[in-house]
Parts: structure tokens; C-alpha cells; sequence
């Protein structure tokens, strides 16, 4: 029965739309209507009407008064379906983009959204609106003028008439005035380009920079301003013009020779906006990448550490097309311990053109430094599936160290290689001990059928070789609960004669590994196994209590290794080590900042008190070592809720230039509590301070009202994503 009802419903349904009103005097009426069903329907159909709705234009516009926001939606669209027929709207509609007028204000939550369509009614109209909209541009409404702006944008070089009231408009003070008038004198294009050159040369900054970020709008037309832009860069001292200069360049096609050093140059600025623009125009300048990379490249080898990450970090954005640059950052990574962070990133991000380099790096390496935490094993492991066949094509390469970095690969990527199985196990034959049992672990971790593998792994348990043993160990660990049928084997493996095969035993206990604990303590007591059996402790975690007292003595011995280790194992126990609180209290005191950071971290994570937590951290914030203080910020940040207490001391670190990066990442993960604190950020020297203030206070919703002036003032800055921030913040704090 419903379905026939549904059936019917539907059949009405088409009926309804196949005769549907096409009387648009009839339409005006019923637009006129108490029933706002019925004023949606009138809207609606006259909207499809195209320009038969002609005769329902005064009812149309009244419409633009409507409280409904379904009504007012059709209505402006049905006057821009009117085109030039809607001149008589041309008042109505300016009212509309006014925010001053009583229509205007009905309809703040969708400000954009109204300003928008409203502007695209008048662009519709076209000349009979040029002349008011001129007007509209020496309004003391922002929006109003913002709006003109759009709508003769919208005209393109129609509006070229408007001309001087636009380029009076170039130094307005308001961020959304200045981007639309950038955008229409663009699409005006070849007749404002000469007037716009002129302006870059004007008095007030803001009129260079949107007189730049015009001609960035108008593309390659403008490709014969570059000249200009290159020398007013040249003289130029205001930051925020700097920057669209540096926008406009790449923009605009300019030859790559001209701009690219200057981009460069704008990546060594210490002003993080000039670098952020110049980063930009690096990434977005799709014809000069070859000679962009090629001076990238060469900053690579820059002495200064600073600039060479940061042409790191801009290959790697670039991806694939930084191929050339490979070599001199695979060089770069050979001769750091441990490489950059960012040089390993932007490897990571090229993707396949770095893996063959990656590989045949290590042909001269020691063996024993191609574990599993080499550099280019994490590299490759975090370049996921793409790199599993590459990687597999060199397990028969002649050098023994590239096979053995291939296999500790794929035993990385696990699941994504699995592919790479069937050579995996002809490399169970390779003449190198440390591939064929490499190959057995990796094995393990593709995913490789235990019925395969288990015959395999039997052997291996009782092979002469310690490698071989030690593998199958690291191989039945990797097969997860599939490999519990080996348990009696692996611990077996932890009495064995070898000290490798034991260490490797140690590396397969865990969480659920408690009764292997009393012999973990025994093993404190062997300097070649202790290592081992205070990670494993660490690992075993809270089931671990037993070997807290022993754990504690090591760290108040002299062995620094084992000092941090056992701190390390102290803080994944975590409360049931309180029994060590006294020795790691004194371990905070240590000369040595990675010390002191390991204590501090232990600390924090055996107290059961947060206030007590808060007075660690705190101390640990105000350290004299930069590392001491990172790592304390990180632990609040990480604390959440219960790191709130210590936002304040946070937001006093901001003023530290080397401090700042990390200090505003813990305040960002904090909960947002303070409305003052974020409040008066607002108002700081650093846009990423600012962005961030406006994030934490747009997280404060309605809590954060005592920050609305501030905020609000912020949406007329010149920064677009300032202004952006600001706007999204004010959306939750001061809804309407």
C-alpha cells in the first residue's frame, strides 16, 4: 500500500512540474502571499522563467525584502536571469549589499553568500548598473563597496568606465574592499594595466599591494609588467607589498630568469610572511619549475643549516619535479647523524625518483648501521605501497649492503609489499647472512601464509648461525597471534648461548609478557644483556612494578645510556614506578639537559598529582636548554585538560624567538579555557600567533564575546588570511 501511495505521490509529482505556472503576473501575486510555501513556490517558478519573468519584476523586487532566505534566494536569481530587463532593481539591490539598510541586516549569517549573488544580479544588469555602482564604491559601507567591486568585476573590461573609482578604492582599509577591487580592475584588464603600473609607485602601501595583486589577477596578459614589478621589488621596503610583488611575478608569467631569484631571495627573509609569499610563489610558478628546483638545489648546500631546510621543505612540496635535486640531499643526509628531519620529509614527498639514490647511498656503509632505524629504511617505510616494487627490483643488486637495505624496507612496509614475497624468498638463499635473515623477518611482516613460512622458521630456530636464530625470533613477533605457535621457541631463545639471539628474544616480550619480569630483573645484573632487559621492561609497561627499586638503581649509577633507558622504562611503567620518584626527582637536577628532559618526562608520567605535574613542567619550561624546554611544552600540550594551568607560562615563552614554534603546537593542543589570554594575543607582532588566537577563540564559541571588537577590528587587515581567520573565529563567538 505505501509503495503504491509512493507511486502515485511521484506520478503528481511530475504532473506538477510538467504543468508548472508559467503566468508570471499570476506568479507576482501569489509572490505577495502570507503562506511562505506559497511565496517559495512563486519564487521558484519565476526564477525558471528566465526572462518571460519580465512582467513580475516589481513583485521580484519586493521579494528582495522577504525575511525567508528561500524567497529572497530565488528572487535575486530570477532578476539576474532578467539581465539588462532588471535596470529597475539596480536601487534595490545596492540596498541589499548595504549593511546598513534593515534588508541587509536580516541576513548576517549568510553575509558572503548574500553579497555574492546580490553583486551577480547587478553584473547581470550590466551598463545600466556601471554608473550607480560607481557611486556604491565612494559609500562609507565596506560592504557595500566590496560588493560594487565584485559586480563590476563581474562586467570585465565592459566596466572600464569605473576605472578611477576603483583605483581610488586601492588603499582602502578594509582586506575584502581591496581583494575585490584587485579582482575587477584584473578583469578589466588591458585598459586599468597602464594606470595600475603607475600605482605601483603610489604613496601608501596598501595601494602598491593591491595594485600588484591586481595585475596577479589579470594572469599572463600582464606577462609585460614584469619589468615593473621586478623593479619596484627592488626599492621596495614595506613587508606586505613585498609580498604581493612576490605573488604577482609568478602569476603573471614573468620570465623564470627574472623572478625565481627573486623568490629565492624572499625564502632567506627572516620575515616569516615574505617567506610565506615567496614559498607560495615557488609552488604556484608551474612554468619555471626546472629553474626553480635548480636554485633550490643549489641552496641545499648553503652552509647556513636554516636555509638549506627550508629549500628542503620547498622541493619536497613540489614533489616528483624535484628529481635533479636527489643526489645533493641524499649527500646532505649521509653526512648528518641523524639527518634533518626536513631532508628526510622532502625525500619522502618526491617519492620514487628518490628511491634508487636512497639505496645505492648506503653501498659503502657499515653493515651494522643498516638496522631497521637507518634513515632510508624510515624513508622508504613512509612512502608506503608506491615504494614496495622499486625497493623489490633491488634485492638482486650486487652489493650485499643494498640487498639488505631493500629487505629491512619491505619489512617495513609489511602488508604494502606483500607483492614482493616470491623474491623475498629466493633472497632465503642470498650468500649474505644478514639478507637471508632479514628476508625471513620480512617475510613474516608482507603477510606471507604461515604454511609457507613455518617450515621455514623451524629450521631457522635451529640454524648454526646466531643471525639465523635471532631472525626467526624477530620473524615470529612480526607474525603477531600466528606466531604464538613459536612462543616455547622464543623463550627458549631468551636462555640461548648467543647473546644476540637472547637480545632478540628480549625484543619479542610486550604487554602480556609479565611473568618473563623476575627474569628481566636477573638480567639487570648482565652488562651485555641490561640494555635489552630495560627496554623490554619499558615495553611490558605497568605489569613491570616488580623492577622499579632495580630500575631506579640504574638510574642513580653512571652509565648514561643506561640512566636515560632506564628513565625512559620508569615513565611507560608509569604510577606503579612511584616507588622511584625520589631517585628521577634527583635526575631532574642533572648537568646534562637529555637527562634532565628523560626525568622531567618520567616525572610527569609517574606522579599521580597534576599540580604536582604542573610545578615539574613548569620548572622544566624555565630550563636554561632549549631541548629541556621543548620537550616540557611538548608534555603539556600533551596533557590536554590537565595541562591548562599552564597556558599562561606558555603564552610568556611566545616572545622567544627560538622557543615560539614549539611553544604555540602545545598551546594549540591545549583545550581553549582563557579568553583574555587568547584575547590579547590578537593583538601580537607574529601572524601565527594571531591565526592561532583566532582558532582557540573561535574554539570558545560564545565564551569568547569580550573578544568581538578585537576580533572584528582584525577582519579589515590587509593579510588575507588574517582577515580569513578572524572572520571564521567571529562565525562561532558572535553568531547572528
Amino acid at each position: 500500500m505505501r509503495a503504491l501511495v509512493a507511486f502515485l505521490l511521484l506520478g503528481a509529482a511530475v504532473l506538477a512540474d510538467d504543468a508548472a505556472p508559467s503566468d508570471p503576473l499570476k506568479l507576482a501575486e501569489q509572490l505577495a502571499s502570507s503562506d511562505v510555501r506559497m511565496r517559495r513556490d512563486a519564487a521558484y517558478f519565476l526564477e525558471k522563467l528566465g526572462p518571460k519573468a519580465k512582467p513580475a519584476l516589481p513583485a521580484l523586487i519586493k521579494g528582495l525584502d522577504d525575511p525567508d532566505k528561500q524567497v529572497w534566494s530565488n528572487s535575486v536569481a530570477a532578476i539576474a536571469g532578467l539581465g539588462p530587463d532588471a535596470a529597475e532593481a539596480i536601487p534595490a539591490l545596492l540596498d541589499d549589499l548595504n549593511s546598513k539598510t534593515s534588508r541587509a541586516s536580516q541576513r548576517q549569517n549568510e553575509r558572503d553568500q548574500a553579497a555574492f549573488r546580490t553583486s551577480y544580479a547587478l553584473t547581470r544588469i550590466g551598463p545600466a548598473a556601471i554608473a550607480p555602482l560607481i557611486e556604491a564604491l565612494r559609500s562609507d559601507d565596506t560592504m557595500l563597496r566590496a560588493g560594487a567591486a565584485k559586480a563590476l568585476g563581474g562586467m570585465g573590461p565592459a566596466a572600464k568606465d569605473a576605472l578611477p573609482a576603483l583605483l581610488e578604492n586601492l588603499g582602502h582599509g578594509d582586506a575584502v574592499v581591496t581583494r575585490e577591487v584587485a579582482d575587477a580592475l584584473g578583469a578589466i584588464g588591458a585598459t586599468a594595466k597602464p594606470k595600475i603600473v603607475e600605482a605601483l609607485a603610489w604613496k601608501e602601501s596598501r595601494q602598491r599591494s593591491t595594485a600588484a595583486l591586481a595585475l596577479a589577477a589579470m594572469g599572463k596578459t600582464a606577462a609585460d609588467t614584469a619589468p615593473a614589478l621586478l623593479a619596484q621589488l627592488e626599492q621596495e621596503t614595506d613587508s606586505a607589498v613585498r609580498i604581493s610583488l612576490l605573488t604577482a611575478l609568478p602569476r603573471i608569467g614573468a620570465e623564470p630568469a627574472a623572478f625565481v631569484p627573486k623568490l629565492i631571495d624572499g625564502l632567506k627573509d627572516d620575515t616569516e610572511a615574505n617567506r610565506h609569499a615567496a614559498i607560495n610563489g615557488l609552488l604556484s610558478a608551474r612554468t619555471a619549475q626546472k629553474q626553480i628546483v635548480t636554485a633550490l638545489t643549489a641552496l641545499l648546500r648553503d652552509p647556513n643549516p636554516v636555509l638549506s631546510e627550508r629549500a628542503a621543505y620547498v622541493l619536497g612540496r613540489l614533489g616528483e619535479a624535484s628529481a635533479p635535486a636527489v643526489p645533493a640531499m641524499v649527500e646532505l643526509a649521509l653526512k648528518q647523524t641523524p639527518p634533518a628531519p626536513s631532508y628526510l620529509e622532502a625525500l619522502v614527498q618526491i617519492g620514487e625518483p628518490a628511491i634508487a639514490p636512497m639505496l645505492a647511498s648506503v653501498e659503502k656503509a657499515a653493515p651494522s648501521t643498516l638496522t631497521r632505524e637507518h634513515w632510508a629504511v624510515q624513508c622508504l617505510a613512509q612512502m608506503g605501497g608506491v615504494a614496495a616494487v622499486p625497493v623489490a627490483r633491488s634485492l638482486t643488486h650486487q652489493s650485499a649492503n643494498v640487498r639488505l637495505l631493500a629487505v629491512r624496507a619491505l619489512a617495513e612496509l609489511g602488508p604494502d609489499a606483500e607483492s614482493s614475497a616470491a623474491a623475498l624468498m629466493e633472497r632465503l638463499d642470498d650468500a649474505d647472512l644478514r639478507v637471508r635473515g632479514t628476508a625471513l623477518v620480512a617475510l613474516a611482516a608482507v603477510g606471507t601464509p604461515i604454511k609457507t613460512l613455518q617450515p621455514r622458521l623451524e629450521t631457522a630456530f635451529k640454524d648454526n648461525a646466531p643471525a639465523i636464530r635471532g631472525a626467526a625470533v624477530e620473524a615470529a613477533l612480526r607474525l603477531g597471534n600466528e606466531g604464538k605457535v613459536f612462543q616455547p621457541a622464543v623463550a627458549a631463545a631468551l636462555k640461548d648461548k648467543d647473546p644476540l639471539v637472547r637480545q632478540a628474544a628480549l625484543g619479542a616480550l610486550g604487554p602480556d609478557s609479565a611473568d618473563a619480569v623476575p627474569s628481566l630483573i636477573e638480567m639487570l645484573r648482565d652488562a651485555v644483556m641490561r640494555p635489552g632487559a630495560i627496554d623490554a621492561l619499558g615495553r611490558i609497561g605497568p605489569a613491570a612494578k616488580p623492577a622499579a627499586a632495580a630500575l631506579g638503581e640504574i638510574v642513580a649509577g653512571k652509565a648514561r645510556d643506561e640512566r636515560l633507558h632506564a628513565l625512559q622504562a620508569l615513565a611507560k611503567i608509569g604510577p606503579a614506578a612511584q616507588e622511584a620518584q625520589t631517585v628521577i626527582a634527583t635526575a631532574r637536577q642533572d648537568a646534562e639537559p637529555a637527562m634532565r628532559t628523560a626525568a622531567i618526562t618520567a616525572s610527569v608520567q609517574v606522579t599521580p598529582d597534576n599540580a604536582e605535574r604542573i610545578a615539574i613542567l613548569t620548572a622544566g619550561l624555565e630550563d636554561g636548554d632549549i631541548m629541556v624546554r621543548r620537550a616540557s611544552a611538548e608534555l603539556v600540550g600533551k596533557l590536554g585538560d590537565k595541562g591548562v594551568e599552564a597556558a599562561p607560562k606558555l603564552v610568556a615563552m611566545i616572545e622567544v624567538e627560538s622557543d615560539r614554534e614549539f611553544v604555540l603546537t602545545a598551546l594549540d593542543q591545549l583545550p581553549p579555557r582563557n579568553v583574555g589570554l587568547f584575547t590579547g594575543l590578537l593583538a601580537h607582532a607574529r601572524r601565527d600567533v594571531r591565526i592561532l588566537a583566532c582558532q582557540k577563540l573561535g574554539r570558545m564559541g560564545r565564551t569568547a564575546r569580550e573578544a568581538i571588537p578585537a576580533l572584528e577590528k582584525m577582519t579589515g587587515e590587509q593579510d588575507e588570511e588574517l582577515s580569513r581567520a578572524a572572520r571564521r573565529a567571529l562565525r562561532t563567538v558572535n553568531p547572528r
